[in-house]
């Protein structure tokens, strides 16, 4: 092995060299006889010796460090993938959310327009009015009834009403107490209610129920309970 011209070792400005370059130089020089060969000293080859690995680790180092990056890299890109896809869904959800209310929205003004289809009230004169019903009278339909004749009674000084029963094939005990609540609270209202068209179906169901039935009265058309109001006008 031969020395180097200006070894590395032996140079003044290696004292004050920055140790990264120091040592680069140092672990570079593989022929010199003061770093690798026998009689280089034991304290040198140890410190060449480590300084390559910890090149070698450092190297390593730097190739995990740019795996981790990559990976990182596709992790970050995952996590914006997965939030746009959460945000999409969210915005999905409010969207069904907002078309599922609107459409029971809906739902519920068409059940409430039925409904007042359902329970008319017709005026036939200055103080009548009639309210004719077809099919099944339940709670819900009862209601609305009497809230429209309440205030038909409450609010035009009505005096007499006509609840028509004409197009009632048949009912049920319920039934007949909804027309019976209906029938007294226009009573408490000072209106007189008179009940045409009622079949024998419907008349042996009310006549079932604890009432006294000579507080109804009873006709057999609307015809027959217009003249009764304009004979009683004439009293």
């Amino acid at each position: 092995m031969s020395r180097c011209a200006s070894c590395v070792l032996e140079r003044p400005e290696s004292m004050t060299a920055p140790v990264e370059a120091f040592l680069d130089e140092l672990a570079g020089c593989e022929a010199c006889p003061l770093v690798e060969g026998p009689d280089a000293p034991a304290a040198v080859r140890l410190l060449v010796h480590k300084h390559r690995e910890a090149l070698r680790l450092i190297r390593r180092l730097g190739s995990d460090a740019r795996k981790l990056r990559r990976e990182v890299d596709d992790l970050a890109q995952e996590a914006e993938r997965y939030e746009d896809r959460v945000a999409k869904l969210e915005s999905l959800h409010q969207t069904s959310t907002r078309e599922l209310e609107a459409q029971i929205e809906h739902s519920r003004a068409q059940e409430e327009a039925m409904r007042a289809m359902s329970a008319p009230v017709l005026r036939l004169g200055r103080d009548v009015v009639a309210l004719p019903l077809i099919g099944k009278v339940d709670r819900a339909r009862a209601d609305v009834l009497m809230g429209k004749l309440l205030d038909e009674i409450r609010d035009r000084s009505v005096r007499n009403a006509i609840l028509d029963l004409t197009g009632v094939a048949d009912i049920d005990a319920e039934t007949a107490d909804h027309l019976l609540r209906i029938l007294a609270a226009a009573r408490l209202l000072g209106a007189e209610v008179m009940v045409t068209g009622m079949r024998g179906e419907v008349a042996r169901t009310l006549v079932g129920l604890d009432f006294d039935p000579t507080r109804l009265v009873a006709l057999g058309t609307v015809e027959e309970a217009l003249r009764r109001c304009r004979s009683s006008r004439g009293r």
